[in-house]
């Protein structure tokens, strides 16, 4: 977010928009998310994991070989805001929440009007 405040000031204006989504959390979630200098703190690491369990290997289906554990680091954050966030209980699990808010045919209607014009947004 620090690279992109644009893009943050957007994501936020999607969460203001949402419909079905409960005031109170929606301020509980506004109110936890930094300003764009504000993410700093010690970084923590969203991290792919591949084929930490033999039984489920990927390797062993997808490339006809033993498994070959990886971890790849791939999303950088920010310790204290982490700490903020992960307070905050997901949207989804609220019993003021309706399930329509989150059904995937509206999900899918707004990444379509996010989209360019003529361009699925579901396909890369």
């Amino acid at each position: 977010w620090e690279r992109h405040p644009d893009l943050l000031a957007r994501t936020l204006g999607e969460v203001r928009a949402w419909p079905g989504l409960d005031a109170a959390w929606t301020r509980a979630l506004l109110g936890a998310v930094p300003p764009p200098a504000g993410w700093t703190g010690e970084r923590q690491w969203v991290a792919l994991t591949l084929d930490g369990d033999p039984s489920a290997s990927l390797s062993v289906f997808a490339f006809r070989r033993r498994p070959w554990p990886a971890e790849w680091p791939v999303v950088p954050l920010a310790a204290g805001p982490l700490q903020r966030l992960q307070g905050i209980v997901p949207a989804t699990s609220r019993p003021e929440t309706p399930a329509a808010a989150f059904a995937p045919s509206l999900c899918a209607k707004s990444a379509m009007q996010r989209s360019a014009p003529g361009r699925d947004p579901l396909t890369p």
